[in-house]
């Protein structure tokens, strides 16, 4: 079969999009729109383009009929340019200019930000929620066929309302993962992304890969990357200990304690050093506030004889 040009596949994925636009198709995927989904990796992102385009030209629409002329000319329709193609535009990029000031309707939505040391949990209007942990930054934002997340920085877990007509979409680097109502956690490390599934399914892929997708299952987890296979790996009691930060705690399983001191400094300012290598190579077991790496030393050196050294900026283990 031979390799599908670009504005094929986008003028699939508007055929699609008006498909399920106009009820054509069941609140679940049809065997058939998953099927032409899973054939080629870039058609996913086409048809969330193509939906998006479809939601700006209703939106279009309604300002036009409420908004001053100057703000609807933009997506104004010229002879020969059908409704399909101009949601087949959206879908291969180029809608977007043509939308003017009425593109800023669909765009990333509102930006939330939390600082060092800061936990934060904000309620969605769709009844999803989300826990941001410290150091994060991330967008929401709820369409009428989609709810999309993009990760800048940090991590968050998302207990997402169901909502089948409304997937639920995070963008981190390279890493795309979609759920309709279910719990998990992203945390995005430069290009690379974490995935740990807490209840429900989630599918993950890579943007632009043929690599295909993968269903993560509850009490599974996967790491995705440029570099990373399609892996997933159940760890549900190191998913617990990880997803301890929403309760303001870390949780130590068995990490060294270099690991420790590298999840204390995620959070605070002043930073918790290991002078020697063989100490840093310890493990350790116990449950701690992020805001006290102070206890955590003591407690290190209780057990282990090293000496606590602190100053204004940092807490050191001897």
């Amino acid at each position: 079969m031979s390799i599908q040009t670009a504005k094929e596949v986008d003028d699939e994925a508007a055929a699609w999009a008006l498909k399920v636009d106009g009820g054509g198709l069941d609140a679940e995927p049809t065997a058939e729109l998953q099927n032409w989904l899973d054939g080629d990796p870039r058609r996913g992102g086409a048809l969330l383009r193509a939906q998006a385009a479809l939601s700006f030209l209703d939106r279009a629409r309604a300002l036009e009929n409420g908004t001053p002329q100057s703000l609807a000319q933009p997506v104004s329709r010229g002879p020969g340019f059908t409704r399909r193609g101009m949601v087949a535009a959206g879908a291969g990029g180029v809608l977007a200019a043509s939308l003017g000031a009425v593109a800023f309707l669909a765009g990333e939505g509102p930006r939330y930000a939390t600082q060092l040391g800061e936990i934060r949990k904000v309620s969605l209007s769709d009844g999803s929620t989300v826990d941001i942990n410290t150091s994060s930054i991330l967008n929401v934002a709820l369409h009428t066929d989609a709810r999309n997340v993009v990760l800048h920085r940090g991590e968050a877990w998302f207990e997402v309302a169901k909502d089948p007509k409304r997937p639920f979409l995070v963008k981190a680097g390279v890493a795309r993962f979609r759920a309709v109502g279910t719990a998990f956690s992203v945390r995005r490390m430069n290009e690379d992304a974490e995935l740990l599934v807490t209840e429900g399914r989630v599918e993950a892929w890579l943007s632009g890969s043929d690599g295909g997708r993968v269903m993560i299952d509850a009490g599974s987890k996967i790491l995705l990357g440029p570099d990373t296979p399609l892996r997933p790996e159940s760890a549900p009691d190191e998913i617990e200990r990880s997803l301890a930060w929403r309760g303001g705690q870390i949780s130590l399983g068995g990490e060294t304690l270099l690991e420790a001191a590298d999840e204390f400094n995620r959070y605070n300012r002043r930073k918790l050093l290991i002078d020697n290598p063989v100490l840093a190579r310890r493990q350790f077991v116990g449950l701690f506030r992020t805001d006290d790496p102070h206890s955590f030393a003591l407690a290190v050196a209780a057990t282990s004889g090293a000496r606590v050294v602190e100053d204004a900026e940092a807490i050191r283990l001897r």
